[in-house]
């Protein structure tokens, strides 16, 4: 009986409305790390690794322009009170096969994340691809991104680690 009651505690988020969450979770999103995102299609919930939401088809926008294209979103959440909806939270931010489209007015994107993103969450980016164009979107170079994290240490420091790429 104990197993059944921890198993229906972690599954309640399936019998959310998927529209309200979806609204939820985007705002937090923006709130807690700066990112405008949009899903595309439906979020769905998962319990395995741990208790997380995910997307398919996610764009990452900043200032009403599109600047990256996710395949695969994944967003865990804390595990406290699942009971309350309203009390969900985003702990970290899991991006898969992005592929971004920068330019010279929007390469800070990278820079408001880092210095945006002052908690003890972090924002994850991998498999991904950077086209940088110029202003008659002629691409100048490409970068692979193999991984790119930002996070705020336990010394109160942004920092950005990355692993990637330049053609």
């Amino acid at each position: 009986s104990f197993l059944i009651l921890v198993l229906s505690y972690f599954l309640i988020p399936v019998f959310y409305d998927q529209n309200l969450i979806k609204v939820r979770l985007k705002d937090q999103i923006l709130e807690k790390f700066n990112l405008e995102v949009k899903f595309k299609n439906s979020v769905k919930y998962s319990l395995f690794p741990k208790p997380h939401f995910y997307s398919e088809d996610t764009v990452l926008y900043q200032n009403k322009d599109s600047i990256a294209k996710i395949d695969f979103t994944r967003m865990y959440i804390e595990i406290n009170n699942f009971f309350l909806k309203d009390n969900l939270k985003i702990k970290d931010l899991i991006f898969k096969k992005s592929e971004f489209n920068v330019n010279s007015k929007n390469f800070n994107f990278f820079e408001k994340i880092l210095n945006y993103n002052k908690n003890e969450f972090k924002i994850n980016f991998s498999d991904s691809n950077l086209f940088y164009k110029d202003k008659h979107e002629d691409v100048i170079f490409l970068s692979k991104i193999d991984n790119l994290n930002f996070l705020y240490t336990d010394e109160l420091e942004q920092q950005l680690i990355a692993k990637l790429n330049i053609f």
